[in-house]
């Protein structure tokens, strides 16, 4: 059994514990969370994991480090098929970084720095491997001998690469820790904005790691 092999293998699991990670996650917001002051779009994924009861605690954690560990090993092993110092380098910032951006899902903000450092990690790690994705095919020794690696491929990926880096440079990324004030009954109070753009990217980079899974194991068969 080649690398690829290994990949295929691994993918599968790791997309189904994706698909698993999605469907609780949206009962549990939907349903259970109804109605409470959290939303994808200003609220960190552990905030949503610490409202919910233990049990409920498990099964998105089980399946979130499942998906993010297995996947992990499937972005290495599949790059790992091409042969090459340039391909494994893409192969080890995409497995680094995935696993980052997992461990900062789970990190509430009382640990702000390792929160921040994992999160950062996490976006940024991303960007790079699917930037240096995109040129897989020109670079003369990025690819082992006879292999081969699609030029639509190479465009989806570093599409979704070059867009976080460029949301990187979005100012308001620096007011991750910012509410609004507002008065209510003649008090002040502080409310959470209505979009946070952190955890936005946050809930975004998680998927799109799982997108480009999806994306590299379609290519395998290839």
């Amino acid at each position: 059994m080649n690398y690829s092999q290994i990949a295929i293998g691994i993918f599968v699991c790791s997309l189904a514990f994706f698909v698993v990670y999605l469907i609780l996650i949206v009962y549990f917001k939907s349903l259970i969370l109804s109605g409470q002051d959290v939303k994808f779009r200003n609220s960190y994924p552990y905030e949503i994991y610490s409202k919910l009861s233990i049990t409920n605690r498990i099964l998105l954690y089980c399946s979130l480090f499942l998906n993010g560990a297995l996947g992990a090993l499937g972005l290495f092993f599949s790059f790992l098929s091409f042969d090459s110092s340039y391909s494994f380098i893409i192969g080890i910032v995409y497995s680094i970084s995935f696993l980052c951006l997992v461990a900062s899902n789970v990190l509430p903000l009382n640990f702000y720095k390792s929160h921040l450092l994992t999160s950062l990690c996490g976006i940024l790690g991303f960007s790079f491997a699917s930037i240096l994705s995109c040129f897989i095919t020109v670079i003369p020794g990025a690819l082992g001998t006879d292999q081969t690696f699609f030029l639509p491929i190479c465009i989806i990926v570093g599409v979704l690469g070059f867009l976080v880096f460029l949301s990187c440079f979005n100012p308001k990324l620096l007011s991750w820790a910012r509410m609004d004030k507002a008065e209510e009954n003649g008090k002040t109070i502080y409310l959470k904005p209505k979009v946070n753009y952190l955890a936005t990217y946050e809930w975004l980079v998680y998927i799109f790691y799982n997108i480009v899974s999806l994306i590299i194991f379609i290519s395998l068969f290839f």
